[in-house]
């Protein structure tokens, strides 16, 4: 009875002084452990949204890392030209950066970078930058003794020099403006992005409104919106920034065609206020969230996305022969294995995820995998060892490219982005929620309606099974 009392607050302080001594930000951290192996473990550490704002994106990542590991694990361990090279399987390390601002995301990133380099999670050989623009050069910049994977970043100025960023001395190499020598992505430029949607509106002398989240994704694209109107003959009438009074404030600028240079919760809640307003634009296009399965479901969008276009990288649907996995000396390099009606194709891929997920990819997911394909060429080689070197390999061997499932999986030299377009689809959701593609006509599998029905037509064609009880058609106003 005496020892108790006594020795009870001597327990709590031993314990509150370990708790000290341990970084604290490890027990935000998510181990995916590498399955029992012989040859090593290749430790990859991701900067993941876990909770918060981009909590979508960090689901799909955590699926698609699951599915490779599972893949590496299969096949007896990574792949190596070199015959009596070791097999490691892989592990990942997830640490939580997430939350709803940016400014809290932005803290997070820096505090995490510094924990990973102070060595506080142990040691690493990849690192995976979190989904954004904004915050993915915040790890490249922090960590330089490893190759950086950037899965989420699309703006330009991630990957090349600014004038400010020179005239900071940041610039990795100022004559070919590459920002960072360890960074490599694998979206295309976020100048693509509205492209297919800028030739479709070219047809009709479109006048168009820019929506802005005034972010380094968002300032990119709208400003490329402003160079291809100039290109296509088309007029920007007016620029708006995101916000609740979005929809009515770009109404008054009476535009033909809206375009939404915004992340996909914005897009969601803009479609929201659509709905709510019940205003509607000949032409609605957004620039991150039409395909994700999530936008339909999300709560109060519903029918208000029916009729809205937006760009896609990648599409599980896109068939077109190009797709194919290559042979290395008869190892077969992609996720999947491949079948007698020929190699492993986007609709493996799609099958494969929704066994994981219950949903369908998005090319957010498509583009992490293809990350992965990366770490897998790499270790091909047998260098997981020396970063310089692999840094070397990685933008040697990618620079022609190599055919995937996501396409050419092809590298830009100068700014080790991914430097083609060529599977860019324009979708545009049907009246009933679902995502077909609708340009470039190769690929279409539906044509794109444009103008878009008013919600008083779209009330109108639901009033009775027959449109306007076969009296005649509903007009934009509601009347038959």
């Amino acid at each position: 009875s005496f020892f108790r009392p006594k020795m009870a607050p001597l327990a709590a302080l031993g314990f509150l002084l370990l708790l000290l001594c341990v970084p604290w930000s490890v027990f935000g951290a998510e181990v995916l452990r590498a399955p029992n192996g012989t040859g090593g473990v290749i430790r990859i550490v991701s900067f993941h949204h876990t909770t918060g704002r981009f909590k979508p994106y960090g689901v799909a990542y955590r699926a698609v890392f699951q599915m490779f590991q599972t893949y590496i694990h299969r096949i007896g361990g990574f792949f190596s030209w070199y015959p009596d090279a070791p097999k490691p399987q892989v592990e990942f390390t997830l640490i939580d950066i997430g939350a709803n601002t940016w400014e809290q995301m932005k803290a997070n990133v820096e505090r995490e970078v510094s924990q990973v380099r102070s060595g506080a999670y142990g040691n690493f050989t990849f690192a995976i930058a979190p989904y954004s623009s904004e915050l993915t050069p915040l790890v490249a910049e922090g960590i330089q003794n490893m190759p950086v994977l950037a899965p989420g970043a699309a703006a330009s100025s991630v990957f090349l020099c600014d004038d400010a960023v020179i005239g900071a001395g940041k610039c990795f190499n100022q004559t070919s403006r590459r920002r960072f020598r360890n960074l490599f992505g694998t979206l295309a430029p976020a100048a693509h992005y509205p492209d297919l949607a800028m030739q479709l509106a070219r047809f009709r002398r479109a006048r168009i409104a820019l929506l802005l989240e005034n972010t380094t994704f968002g300032r990119e694209v709208c400003e490329a919106v402003r160079e291809l109107a100039v290109r296509y003959g088309l007029t920007v009438v007016g620029t708006v920034e995101y916000s609740s009074g979005s929809v009515a404030a770009l109404a008054q600028l009476q535009p033909d065609v809206v375009v939404g240079c915004v992340y996909y919760d914005s897009c969601q809640a803009f479609l929201r206020q659509m709905g709510e307003q019940k205003i509607s634009f000949n032409g609605t296009v957004m620039t991150t969230c039409v395909g994700d399965p999530a936008t339909v479901a999300a709560q109060g969008v519903g029918s208000s996305a029916a009729y809205v276009m937006g760009p896609s990288q990648w599409h599980p649907g896109i068939e077109d022969g190009s797709h194919t996995d290559i042979s290395m000396y008869g190892f077969e390099f992609g996720l999947f294995p491949a079948t007698a009606q020929g190699p492993s194709s986007p609709e493996q891929f799609r099958r494969a995820y929704h066994e994981v997920t219950g949903t369908d990819p998005t090319y957010q997911a498509a583009s992490a995998l293809a990350s992965m394909y990366i770490v897998q060429l790499v270790l091909m080689l047998g260098e997981p060892s020396n970063p310089d070197i692999m840094r070397t390999q990685i933008a040697g061997m990618l620079v022609y490219g190599i055919r995937t499932f996501y396409g050419l999986l092809s590298l830009d030299p100068v700014s080790g982005m991914l430097s083609t377009a060529d599977h860019f689809a324009l979708l545009q959701y049907n009246s009933t929620g679902d995502a077909k593609v609708v340009y470039p006509v190769l690929w279409a599998t539906a044509e794109a309606e444009y103008p878009a029905p008013t919600f008083e037509q779209r009330t109108c064609r639901n009033a009775s099974p027959v449109e306007c009880s076969g009296h005649g058609v509903c007009q934009r106003d509601g009347a038959c």
